[in-house]
Parts: structure tokens; C-alpha cells; sequence
């Protein structure tokens, strides 16, 4: 027979039977979108070619183009007596940006359906199926491919079902088959008998389901729920698993509920084989105006202790608008040990007090405003009564900042009213206001700053020592002038850098008074940096105002990389000097008569993107020794590598060393650890020696780690597996927060 070439055009009438093809051939890009819920947009993914493309048929081809049209083209065509048309040889049909190919179909005018017969491949942007069958019937509505396989080319991700159904918004897939894994590498992969999507109610199920590492069965759901759009939905997540020294081996299933568009719930069943059974709640709200999350652990007996043990964490945020914000913090545990038996870092473990906080904030341009009421519950049983923090019932801070309408003229203003409260020692309120003017001349070249305030602050006391004044006043001026130069150049080399030179000088004013009447609430004498060396007052907080008459002189210098605006280096130094002594001070301290502070320098170096230097150092002359050291250097070698080495160091404080590193030691495997030693106590802080592994379809981390739980120096350990199945999931314990937390640059892949 003479090759002719065919077109059907589709009629208006038709067009929709071509949009529900459309819509039925897009369910298997949701697969693809609903199996990668988990992985993340950096992830480094397998490259999947699409499947083997036969060549573009070069049979004659009907010319004219209109919208909504599918057209036909083959080598040969005829007209059967029962009115069907049979086309072959590089059949190709085509349905805009989408088309099928095959080698023999058969299209019926009269019921509009479309057989394929023999092998076939449809082809649309990001997705090729091919298979051995094919049925379009019904006007488009029911679609039917058997011995599938398919790749998501955009995901990627490539798998295949024995058979693939497609009606109006639902998709039936039967003996599925998905992996992220190239193809002849079946490392991992997803298994269903059934699986159904609905794609107006949003929803889709799996039956049977099973995750293979190779022929191996690993997990197994007899039912599995997840949605296909941005409607949430109820069901199981997959589990977590680990285990500790104190609670033995671990297992959660956590269970997500969908309450409604704006609340859910997540419920973890946590099991500890030394312990028992441990409910944790994880409920978070979002309304108009506000938001916030409710916390909930709950082991009704701890088999461990015979005792109930609990924690709970409410935050809260709501914003009217105009200004006006709300917050509320409140942290509660049942027992001061709980977070040195369940907390998984030194940094909880060691958590001293629990803040329960509820404020109400107005700001604007010029004022900031903010009621509270603050108290703590005391977890650490070493802290002596006069140690415990106050409880502010309330407090209100009132910060006010603005132009006087004269030139460079500025107004502040700061005012606070508290009532402090603890059950031991003294108690009361306290009043403290301070109005001030600075006065600023300036150019990005230059600055001259001179400011003056008043501080003003009064207290109404209860529970006073004999002879302690309950109505003390404090009353002082406060004068400050700042000024400091910046002067820039470029240094010549084979790229553009720019230097800056910036001094500043600072000198600040506060007569004597004495304060030994004054109690002490909420001052402290703060660790002396860069920060204290250009500040008026050495205390922190309102009860002490230490006299003063002093210069602080400091010099830095930067280098920038002109091209790039990347800075390359950093450096500071200082040092400040007192023109007389300073006599105020907290209970129990002595005076100050030196006549200079500490020697402060700090450095920030960072070389070729590679090489990263922080320098922190200060010198006492008084006593002739380093005060305070940190030495941190950063090595980058590749983007997959790591190596930190520092050091630590504060007189009579501490004395610490860390060191860190992740290392490949082939394309896929590394060796990642952390040793933190305490030089001062010769004890170990946190050790941890871990294996990762990473194929552009699954990964794979084993972290073994000892660290401090107790005040009393008592260690704890853990072991952490997790399994990561790129473009499905993680499972296990999140091994990545305590790498991140616990390694500087830890390359998070």
C-alpha cells in the first residue's frame, strides 16, 4: 500500500477528552513529587536518562497545526470495513507537547478510542513511559497501559508497573516498582501490590508496600496514605530508631493528625528499653493573628526510677498589627534531672533554670514598649538561695529614640518600673529612668559622637537586712564622647583588594557614688571583650552604675576583596585607661585601682576559600599573663571535607581543646569525628566517631557518641543510625542535627 499520512482533528466537543489525557498522564509526575516529600532541593541525585527514544518517524506528516488537535502520522494507514482506521510503521501520535510511538495502533471514530498494539513509548516533558500495551477509550476517560516502565526525568526517578489505569482524576498503578537509583542499580527501591490516586480529594493509598535495600526486605506497610497536592493528611511517618546508655534501645512511630487547615498534631510513641513507654506530643496552631506550639513528653513510669516523669514547652507569638505583639514562653519538667537523663547535648544537660515569660509589645518609629511577667523554676540543685534568679512580677521597659528637629540633635529616653520577687532574701521595686542627648557629626570617612544622659533610680524594698535603707535612691550624670576614623586604599596586586585603617577613640565620664545600700537584682560583672571596651558602664544591668574616668583607644583594620565585596581579613586591638579608680563594685569584690584594662586583640582571617583563622586574645598587664585565648583554624580542602582544630581558654575558668573533622577516604565513604577535652578537669567533654556514606540514590550515617550528661561530670552515650533514601526519605534518628551542632562546616549533603 502507498504510505499515506493520516490526521484526525479533534472537534471542540473533543478537546476535553485530550485534557483528561493530559490530566491522567500528569498523575505519574505527582508520583514522582509525593515519593520525594522528604528529599531536599540541593540533593545530589542520579542522573536518569530518559528510556531509549525509537528515531522521529519520517512519514509524511498532515501539515496544518490547531489547538486542541491529535493527529496521527505513520508509514502506511487503511480504512477497515468496520470503519477503523489500522496505521504502521513509525506510527506517532501526537497531542501538543505529547505523543506516543509505536510501530502499529488502531483508532476507532466511532467510540474514540485509540489501541496500541505491540511496543510502544509516550513521551512528555519530564516523563517516558514505554510498554507492551496500550488502550485509550471512552473519549479519553479510561486509559490503560500494561507492562509499563516509566522515568520522572525532572525528579529524577525511574520505576514500573505491570499495570497502569487512568480515568478522570484517579490513577490506579498495580505491582509498582520506584527507585532514585540509576539504571542496573536497584540499591533500593519502593514496592507496592496497589496503589490509587485521587487527585480530587487530594488523597493517594499504597497496599502492601515494601522498601528493599537490594532483595532485601527492610520495611514493610500493609497501608500507606499520603497526599498528592497541598492538602495534609493523616497517617503514620516512618520511624525512628537509636539508642542511649541510660534508656537502652529507642523506637518511635510517629503519627501525624490533620486537625483542620490550621492545627495538627504530631503523636510519637516512644519506646526505651530501660525506661518503658514515653508519649511525646508535637501540636502547632497558626490563626489569623497569631501562632505558636505545644510540647509534650509523658513516661508514666520510669522503670529506671519507679517514678512519672514529664516535660512540656508552650511558645506563642500573636500580632495585632499597628505595633502590638504578644508572646508567651512557659517551660516546665517534672523533676530537676530530666534533661540530664533525656537531653542529648551539654548544652541541655547542663540548663540551669526553666523561663516561664509572657510579654506584650508596642513598637514604632520612635518607641518601644514591653510589659512582662518572668519567673524561673531552678533545675540545679548546687545554686544557694542567694544564687536564684528573681522573678519580674511585672516589668515594664519603655525605650524612646528620636530627632529633636535640631541639626544632628538626638533625643533617648529609657525608663523601666519592676517588681522583683524571690522567697529568700531581699525583695521590692524599682524604678529607673534616664533622659539623654547625643549629638552626631559625621561622613563615611569620619564620626564624632558626643553624648550626655541622666540616670535617675529609686527603690521601694521589703525583707531588708537591719539597717538597710528600704527607700534608697541613686542619682548621676553620665557623659560619653565617641570619634573614630576610617581611611581606605588599594593595595596593588593581581587582584583588587581594598584596605581600610579605621581608629576610634572613646572616653566616658560617670562620677562616684556610692551603692553598697543598693541591692543587687539583676547586675553583673559580663566578660571583657571588644564590646566592654567601648561601653560607659563595666556592669550589666541597672543596680550597679560603676564610676568611671576612662579613654579606650582601638585601632582595626580590614581587607576586602574588591571584586567579590568578600571580606579577607579582619583585625582589632584595644585597650582602655582609667584616669582614676573604680570603687563601686558587686558584694564581696574589691575595688579596681589598675590603671589600664586588658589588652584586647582579635583576628579573622580567611585564605582562598580554604583556609579560615579566628584569633581572640587578651593580655593583663596587671598580672603579667594571658587572660582570656581562642584559637580556631578551619581547613576546607573540598566541598565534602572538613577540619577544625581550637582552643579555649579563660584564667581559673576553663581550659579546653576541640578538634573535628570529616574526611572521604573513597568517592563514597567517609570518616567523620570530634574529640572536645577539657585540659583544666582531664576529662573528656563529647567524643563522637561516626561513617557516612553517600551514592547519588541512598545514604547511609553511623555515629557513635560519648558526651557529659550530668552536672556531676557523669557521661552518657548513644548510637545513632540513620538511612537516607534519596527522593523518598529519611529513616532512623537525625544523625545530621548532632553532626551539625557538633562539627564546624560540617558539609550537610
Amino acid at each position: 500500500m502507498k504510505a499515506i499520512a493520516i490526521c484526525a482533528i479533534v472537534t471542540a466537543a473533543q478537546a476535553r477528552s485530550i485534557e483528561i489525557l493530559k490530566i491522567g498522564f500528569k498523575h505519574l509526575a505527582w508520583l514522582g513529587m509525593l515519593l520525594a516529600t522528604a528529599a531536599t532541593a540541593d540533593e545530589t541525585l542520579c542522573t536518569i536518562p530518559p528510556l531509549d527514544s525509537p528515531p522521529e518517524s519520517q512519514a509524511p506528516v498532515y501539515s496544518q497545526q490547531t489547538e486542541g488537535q491529535l493527529k496521527f502520522r505513520a508509514r502506511e494507514g487503511r480504512v477497515n470495513r468496520d470503519g477503523k482506521i489500522t496505521v504502521t510503521g513509525d506510527v506517532e501520535v501526537r497531542m501538543g507537547d505529547r505523543f506516543v510511538r509505536t510501530n502499529q495502533a488502531e483508532y476507532d471514530p466511532e467510540t474514540e478510542s485509540f489501541s496500541i498494539r505491540g511496543d510502544f513509548q509516550y513521551l512528555e516533558p519530564g516523563l517516558s513511559i514505554s510498554g507492551s500495551e496500550g488502550r485509550i477509550s471512552g473519549t479519553g476517560k479510561n486509559i490503560n497501559f500494561t507492562g509499563s516502565e516509566f522515568v520522572l526525568t525532572e525528579r529524577p526517578a525511574r520505576g514500573s508497573a505491570s499495570e497502569i489505569n487512568i480515568s478522570e482524576d484517579q490513577l490506579l498503578l498495580r505491582d509498582i516498582v520506584y527507585t532514585t537509583c540509576p539504571e542496573g542499580n536497584n540499591d533500593w527501591t519502593l514496592r507496592a501490590k496497589s496503589m490509587e490516586i485521587d487527585q480530587d480529594e487530594g488523597w493517594g493509598v499504597a497496599r502492601n508496600v515494601q522498601i528493599r535495600f537490594g532483595k532485601i526486605p527492610v520495611f514493610y506497610f500493609p497501608y500507606l496514605s499520603f497526599p498528592v497536592s497541598d492538602k495534609r493528611k493523616s497517617g503514620f511517618l516512618l520511624p525512628t530508631f537509636g539508642s542511649t546508655e541510660r534508656s537502652g534501645t529507642e523506637f518511635g512511630l510517629p503519627y501525624y493528625w490533620n486537625i483542620a487547615p490550621n492545627y495538627d498534631l504530631t503523636y510519637t510513641p516512644m519506646f526505651m528499653s530501660t525506661r518503658g513507654w514515653q508519649q511525646n506530643v508535637d501540636f502547632r496552631y497558626l490563626g489569623n493573628k497569631s501562632r505558636g506550639t505545644i510540647e509534650l513528653e509523658y513516661l508514666g513510669e520510669d522503670k529506671s526510677l519507679r517514678t512519672e516523669r514529664s516535660y512540656g514547652l508552650w511558645k506563642h507569638n500573636t500580632t495585632w498589627g499597628n505595633g502590638w505583639r504578644a508572646t508567651t514562653y512557659i517551660e516546665d519538667v517534672s523533676d530537676r534531672t530530666y534533661f540530664e537523663d533525656f537531653g542529648r547535648d551539654i548544652g541541655t544537660t547542663s540548663r540551669t533554670h526553666l523561663e516561664r515569660n509572657v510579654q506584650l509589645d508596642y513598637v514604632n518609629d520612635n518607641w518601644r514598649i514591653s510589659t512582662r511577667a518572668q519567673n524561673f523554676r531552678t533545675i540545679d540543685p548546687t545554686l544557694a538561695d542567694d544564687e536564684l534568679p528573681y522573678e519580674r512580677l511585672p516589668q515594664i521597659l519603655v525605650r524612646g529614640q528620636g530627632d529633636t528637629g535640631l541639626s544632628a540633635l538626638d533625643w533617648q529616653l529609657d525608663l523601666e518600673l519592676v517588681n522583683f520577687y524571690r522567697d529568700t532574701g531581699v525583695t521590692g521595686k524599682r524604678m529607673n529612668v534616664r533622659p539623654g542627648l547625643s549629638f552626631t557629626l559625621g561622613s563615611p570617612s569620619h564620626y564624632l559622637t558626643p553624648s550626655v544622659a541622666w540616670d535617675y533610680t529609686t527603690y521601694d524594698l521589703d525583707d531588708t537586712a537591719p539597717g538597710q535603707e528600704r527607700k534608697p535612691t541613686r542619682s548621676m550624670p553620665i557623659f560619653t564622647l565617641d570619634a573614630g576614623l576610617v581611611f581606605e586604599r588599594t593595595v596593588k596586586s593581581k587582584r583588587a583588594f581594598v584596605q581600610t585603617l579605621e581608629p576610634r577613640i572613646f572616653y566616658a565620664h560617670i562620677p562616684f557614688r556610692n551603692q553598697d545600700n543598693l541591692p543587687v537584682f539583676d547586675s553583673e560583672l559580663p566578660t571583657f571583650n571588644t564590646v566592654e571596651l567601648f561601653r560607659a558602664n563595666r556592669f550589666i544591668g541597672i543596680d550597679r552604675l560603676g564610676e568611671t574616668d576612662q579613654v579606650s583607644i582601638g585601632i582595626t583594620t580590614r581587607i576586602l576583596d574588591g571584586s567579590q565585596g568578600r571580606q579577607v581579613l579582619s583585625a582589632t586591638l584595644g585597650q582602655a585607661f582609667f584616669l582614676s579608680d573604680r570603687q563601686v563594685t558587686l558584694p564581696g569584690q574589691l575595688p579596681l585601682t589598675s590603671s589600664s584594662s586588658q589588652i584586647v586583640a582579635e583576628l579573622d582571617l580567611a585564605l582562598y576559600r580554604k583556609w579560615n583563622l579566628d584569633l581572640v586574645y587578651q593580655w593583663d598587664p596587671e598580672t603579667d599573663a594571658t587572660a582570656i585565648s581562642q584559637f580556631r583554624v578551619q581547613y576546607l580542602p573540598t566541598r565534602s571535607s572538613v577540619i577544625n582544630l581550637t582552643h579555649r581558654y579563660q584564667k581559673g575558668v576553663f581550659e579546653e581543646s576541640d578538634f573535628s573533622f570529616v574526611l572521604p577516604f573513597t568517592s563514597r565513604w567517609k570518616l567523620l569525628g570530634r574529640l572536645n577535652y577539657s585540659l583544666l578537669e582531664n576529662a573528656t567533654l563529647e567524643r563522637v566517631i561516626g561513617l557516612e556514606y553517600e551514592s547519588c540514590c541512598w545514604g547511609l550515617q553511623l555515629v557513635s557518641r560519648k558526651f557529659i550528661s550530668r552536672r556531676s561530670g557523669e557521661s552518657d552515650s548513644s548510637f545513632i543510625l540513620q538511612i537516607e533514601l534519596k527522593g523518598l526519605s529519611k529513616i532512623g534518628s537525625r544523625a545530621s542535627n548532632v553532626l551539625k551542632n557538633g562539627i564546624l562546616g560540617y558539609p550537610d549533603n
